[in-house]
């Protein structure tokens, strides 16, 4: 019988079947004493009724089923499951900021200090050597200071986030290097235009330092972007 049989006057009994909750009805004849299917086998006429609303049942409980699965991934994708942060795990990123807030203070300190060498070494190069040593010292010890507290932050900040420790040793390293070099070069500069220097050894040793001066630069500059750039 067909899904949406109704008001049939035979006995009832239902039959479930794909996508069917109420039962599918199901036509039972019985018959005793049937010897010969030959002289039984007739006709039957069926007579009912047919509800054409209950035809959009099975599609509906199909479409239903199918939205309902996508609601379920599309509620799953978008919620975040971690109810409860880790307290240790937002300490740790604290602190690593801190550290890098600190490196960077330093940075900026060393930088400026750098921007005090250059206008030192313009008035060399303008012919003003007088007490050029006293405060090339001072620029120096100072630019040691910052490099010092960049590196203990550092430390602190290999400590927390142990794969940037290749960096921070690079970023102390080319630092020491890049004021050895600077005081080197306001040394050439100010032994050459008092006269201490003749111009051929000037110019062979501008032409050994200067290059080696500006890949520090370039280089020390690589190392600080990489290293604020990984948090």
């Amino acid at each position: 019988m067909p899904h949406s049989t109704v008001d049939f006057s035979v006995r009832n009994d239902f039959k479930k079947t794909t996508l069917n909750i109420a039962g599918r009805p199901t036509v039972v004849l019985t018959r005793k004493n049937i010897r010969s299917k030959s002289k039984h086998a007739r006709d039957i006429s069926i007579r009912y009724k047919f509800s054409t609303s209950t035809l959009f049942f099975a599609p509906a409980v199909a479409m239903t089923g199918v939205l309902g699965f996508l609601l379920v991934v599309f509620i799953f994708s978008r919620t975040d499951w971690v109810l409860v942060r880790d307290e240790e795990e937002m300490e740790r990123q604290k602190k690593i900021g801190e550290e890098l807030k600190k490196i960077s203070q330093a940075h900026s300190t060393i930088a400026k200090n750098y921007l005090a060498l250059q206008g030192l070494y313009n008035d060399v190069c303008r012919g003003a050597v007088d007490d050029v040593n006293s405060k090339r010292v001072s620029i120096s010890e100072s630019l040691a200071k910052d490099e010092r507290l960049l590196e203990a932050a550092g430390e602190r900040l290999c400590n927390l986030k142990p794969d940037v420790t290749p960096t921070v040793k690079d970023l102390s390293e080319l630092l020491k290097q890049k004021r050895e070099y600077a005081m080197r070069f306001l040394s050439i500069e100010k032994a050459f235009h008092s006269g201490d220097m003749q111009r051929s050894n000037y110019e062979q040793e501008m032409k050994r330092t200067v290059p080696v001066s500006k890949t520090l630069s370039k280089d020390v500059s690589n190392l600080f972007q990489k290293l604020t750039g990984n948090h």
